[in-house]
């Protein structure tokens, strides 16, 4: 890439963009690892059978700080899809010549429907365990969340696979074309001929 195209490619404010992409990316990626460490904390491991020997306090507390998690899980998404979004579109000229940009891209727009439907779940659960500001039914808490794991199977966990493989590229980035292999050069059929 030279001097020129990258100047008009990260201007100040594209800059900024990346950054609060990024900000919004270590905000939902880590709060999604938060998130699946205290959901499957409430199971036996490798079931989705409720851990008998936890009272019913600790379960409401438990899912209480997932909910409460998952509000800040999203605001990242939202965040890193919006400003992601942007700097994404606005390097639609280098699509070519960075192949990791595009496939990156892809990746993550494919997993937009997975989220939304993941932030209905969670938007149902903020609303049951902090919107009461008080106490909550937690047999109805559980249902919802073991509804919010099962639902998609393991469909969630491709998408978690997906977004890491997406960081990879942008960090590795392969299939970056040179300037010698990106520029077409031209052919004039005389050339051919002598």
């Amino acid at each position: 890439m030279t001097a020129e195209s990258s100047s008009s490619v990260f201007s100040p404010w594209m800059r900024w963009c990346s950054i609060i992409a990024l900000l919004g990316i270590v905000a939902f990626m880590g709060g999604s690892i938060v998130r699946i460490s205290l959901a499957f904390d409430l199971f036996v491991p490798g079931t989705l059978t409720w851990k008998s020997w936890y009272s019913p306090e600790v379960v409401a507390q438990t899912i209480r700080l997932f909910a409460q998690s998952g509000f800040y899980t999203l605001i990242g998404y939202g965040v890193a899809l919006f400003f992601g979004v942007i700097v994404w579109l606005a390097q639609r000229s280098v699509w070519r010549q960075s192949g990791w940009l595009l496939m990156s891209g892809i990746l993550c727009v494919l997993y937009i429907p997975v989220e939304c439907i993941q932030a209905r779940f969670d938007i149902d659960l903020i609303y049951l365990t902090i919107g009461g500001l008080g106490s909550f039914s937690v047999e109805s808490a559980q249902a919802l969340l073991l509804k919010r794991l099962t639902f998609l199977s393991g469909i969630p966990l491709l998408a978690m696979l997906g977004y890491c493989t997406a960081l990879t590229l942008m960090v590795w980035q392969p299939l970056q074309r040179t300037r010698s292999e990106y520029t077409p050069t031209k052919f004039t059929p005389t050339e051919s001929l002598q």
